[in-house]
């Protein structure tokens, strides 16, 4: 059962990382934990909005400066930081929203390359390292803490959960964004084998593949009364992005699954 607190990583009084989370679906998912009573770490480049988030939240949030999660040597360096605080060095899973978007067209040639342009080449690479390697180093450096660190794992063994943030755009990649589809593409693709070399651990894994947000890295084409799913027919808010983060924490049955999030948003799309 569900309710069954026994046999579940329950959010509150726990402690959970977030990459991301000064911003966007990661400050959704902030939000949302620490309304229901956890302590988060946020891991983010942005250190103005990182530390906001702190000041507001005294006690429940900690961010420990800019972090750039490609570096492994940065996050490690965090992530010790953040084991010397008692309060917040036991953790029970993490959420990778870190993320960054560039538009662009395999060729564009003529009348047919507006608006986007051309692809560019290191934009594509930088996307590749964060989108892809930033949260693979930073999976692999929370669940390798989460298997030495001294916690009790539930009745069924569980001892903590890792979420990644996929796109729809995985799947459905639209035009001008085959950079950013191939790295969404490739996170998803790392879900259940990494579901799978974590299971001996009782640590589960599983992505979230959103629609179209209210985040940041859409605000140039997006707002609130953007035409952009069948139904509702609106962009998600990043709260209800958090909600569903906290349902896969709170039901052990999912595990190496990639879940969209996209009022059945398919195909091709023209956002309105």
């Amino acid at each position: 059962m569900l309710n069954d607190c026994a046999n579940m990583v329950q959010i509150q009084g726990n402690t959970f990382i977030v990459s991301g989370g000064a911003s966007g679906l990661g400050k959704g998912v902030v939000e949302v934990f620490i309304g229901k009573g956890a302590k988060v770490t946020i891991l983010d480049v942005n250190e103005i909005e990182g530390y906001k988030l702190q000041d507001r939240f005294p006690g429940q949030v900690l961010f420990p400066g800019k972090v750039d999660i490609t570096d492994p040597a940065a996050v490690e360096k965090a992530l010790n930081q953040v084991s010397e605080n008692p309060e917040f060095s036991r953790f029970s899973g993490a959420v990778l929203c870190a993320g960054i978007m560039s538009v662009g067209l395999i060729a564009a040639l003529r009348e047919h390359s507006a608006p986007y342009g051309v692809q560019d080449m290191d934009a594509f690479k930088r996307m590749l390292e964060v989108n892809v390697l930033g949260s693979f180093n930073v999976a692999q450096k929370v669940s390798e803490r989460m298997i030495l660190q001294d916690s009790d794992p539930t009745n069924e063994g569980e001892r903590g959960v890792i979420v990644l943030t996929s796109s729809y755009t995985s799947t459905d990649g639209q035009r001008g964004s085959i950079g950013y589809s191939t790295t969404k593409g490739a996170l998803s693709s790392m879900v259940l084998p990494m579901a799978r070399d974590l299971a001996p651990y009782g640590i589960r894994v599983n992505a979230v593949a959103p629609g179209v947000f209210l985040t940041p890295i859409n605000d140039s084409f997006v707002n609130e009364r953007s035409k952009c799913g069948e139904f509702p027919q609106r962009p998600g808010r990043p709260e209800e992005f958090g909600a569903f983060v906290e349902h896969i924490f709170l039901n052990e049955m999912i595990n190496g699954a990639v879940l969209r999030q996209d009022a059945a948003l398919r195909g091709a799309i023209s956002i309105e």
